[in-house]
């Protein structure tokens, strides 16, 4: 052990900056690796993780119209049914497990200097919230987990009786609003999107941030819904000057329940979103990314082992000391063949506790689309599961490609080299040459008289493939990008929703030919929302 400690050391030093180029490779591919498996980690089980954080309810429903029913809102000229009603309806049906009120209202928000704070070009009062829908809800007792739509909170609930509010993440975001800044209430938008101001703007401050099933979009579409919690007071004073609560109730259905028992036994109820429905839509979404994520992550498994292959052995083979020598002072063909393979060992440790370092800083680039909206502000993290094992692997990996090498080394004698070295090529002999003659041919095809040259293919060839699959994946992570940050590439986004009257819809066919006439409309469809 001294003496390979010693002939270990002997190769550092006489190969330091080669030896540590190689370590600094073997951490770059192999920290791609692990931040490509992590990432796919996480986006594969963010929605999963949320849900079962938060116990996320399977349904948001309302009492059902029995009057007019309008795009928006249910006109009916008798008693609506009140929310104590619904709820003790809903708790003592056989599906439902439990179920809760959500009393929410449209707040009418506004900025420091008394602008709408959510105010778009289409809407410049910040009311309709076609958009950003943020519904303002009164906080029940208990923590996130007993609230009507739980969520995951940063920060910490509003202390009772003070005018704090929780925020969506989402809602801060848009707003530029963090924990500790203040957020100006100033009244309420009706059911026709036209504020009711309040006799004085209540201040509310930003206790905390929430995360929730409902506030979860596609990055960049823009269209989220945001639940606002504050104190029981706030919200009593919107009430009192005229806010009417839209009293849907969310629904935890039990296990066992069929969906044809759900449809029969909920009849008089109208689902508002089916969050089951939501989460299998957000699951394969996120299944795809990790899909993606899993296949770049083989792109540079594969292009890393053809390029550290003939990197590591070119390094053993040119930083240790001639085996002639070593067979001189008495080292065996093992001893010499254990010296190397050790070599190759190391460097695969080291790279792989390099790799394991840089996989923190490249997860910080690796694309995650829709779950940077469930867990934001996590792009640096290590995944333990992917770190151990990619370190495992790496060092086992490396010290099997060096033992390759280690083992042809051990293998090679002061004499077989000398014969090899003069050895000329099968398919060169030619009795008619003259030995001066056989070698100018040689030197014409390539081949020189001499110590034997390794073929430069062996290395150019893994380096093209290498450079191809990392074009490759850098166009696919541009590519990516691009497409998360303009989602129209994914379908048409119209710009506006006209209406017209009802009653005669023969005339939507003409109204949609003028619309197409005017200078900058490019699209025009119809909608179900009337005949």
């Amino acid at each position: 052990m001294t003496v390979l400690r010693l002939l270990l050391a002997g190769r550092w030093k006489r190969g330091l900056a080669s030896s540590l180029a190689v370590v600094a490779l073997i951490g770059a591919i192999g920290g791609f690796v692990l931040a490509s498996a992590s990432a796919a980690r996480r986006v594969e089980n963010s929605y999963r993780s949320l849900i079962g954080e938060i116990d996320a309810p399977d349904l948001a429903v309302r009492t059902a119209c029995v009057g007019a029913q309008l795009p928006f809102f249910c006109i009916t000229e008798s008693e609506p049914v009140t929310t104590d009603t619904a709820l003790a309806e809903l708790r003592a049906l056989a599906v439902v497990e439990k179920a809760r009120a959500f009393d929410g209202v449209l707040p009418f928000l506004v900025d420091a200097s008394g602008y709408p704070l959510l105010a778009t070009f289409e809407d410049p009062l910040g009311c309709r919230q076609d958009e950003q829908f943020v519904e303002m809800a009164a906080l029940a007792p208990g923590g996130p987990a007993e609230q009507a739509l739980p969520f995951r909170l940063e920060g910490e609930l509003p202390a009772p009786g003070s005018a704090g509010v929780v925020l969506a993440r989402g809602t801060a975001e848009l707003a530029g609003l963090s924990i500790g800044d203040t957020l100006h209430l100033a009244g309420y938008c009706d059911e026709a999107g036209d504020p009711h101001r309040l006799g004085r703007v209540i201040d509310l401050q930003i206790t905390g941030l929430s995360i929730g099933p409902l506030d979860v979009e596609p990055p960049g579409s823009g269209r989220t819904v945001e639940p606002a919690y504050v104190d029981q007071a706030v919200f009593a004073a919107l009430v009192s000057r005229g806010a009417k609560p839209g009293g849907e109730l969310t629904v935890w259905l039990q296990p066992t329940a069929t969906a044809a028992s759900v449809a029969e036994e909920l009849a008089q109820f109208e689902i508002v979103i089916d969050l089951n429905e939501r989460a299998t839509a957000l699951d394969e979404a996120l299944a795809t990314d990790a899909r993606l994520l899993w296949l770049l992550a083989a792109v540079g498994v594969v292009g890393g082992l053809l390029v550290l292959a003939p990197a590591v052995g070119r390094n053993i083979r040119e930083t240790g000391s001639e085996p002639v020598t070593l067979s001189a002072f008495g080292a065996t063909r093992r001893q010499i063949a254990l010296e190397a393979s050790a070599h190759g060992g190391t460097l695969g440790l080291l790279g792989a506790l390099s790799a394991a370092g840089l996989a923190v800083v490249f997860s910080a680039i690796m694309p995650r689309g829709l779950a940077a909206a469930i867990v934001p502000d996590r792009q640096l993290s290590i995944d333990w599961l992917v770190t151990v094992i990619g370190v495992t692997s790496i060092s086992l990996v490396m010290f099997v490609i060096g033992c390759i090498p280690a083992w042809r080394i051990s293998a090679v004698s002061y004499a077989s080299r000398a014969r090899t070295s003069q050895r000329f090529d099968g398919s060169l002999r030619w009795p008619r040459l003259t030995p001066a003659a056989q070698t100018g041919v040689q030197a014409a095809v390539g081949t020189p008289a001499g110590p034997r040259r390794a073929s430069p293919w062996t290395s150019i060839l893994p380096m093209m493939l290498v450079a191809t699959g990392g074009v490759a994946s850098l166009t696919y992570l541009a590519g990516l990008r691009h497409l998360e940050q303009t989602p129209s590439l994914l379908g048409w986004n119209w710009n506006a929703h006209l209406g017209f009257d009802e009653t005669n819809p023969a005339q939507v066919q003409l109204r949609m030919e003028q619309i197409r006439e005017i200078d900058g409309v490019e699209q025009v469809t119809a909608t179900l929302a009337f005949p």
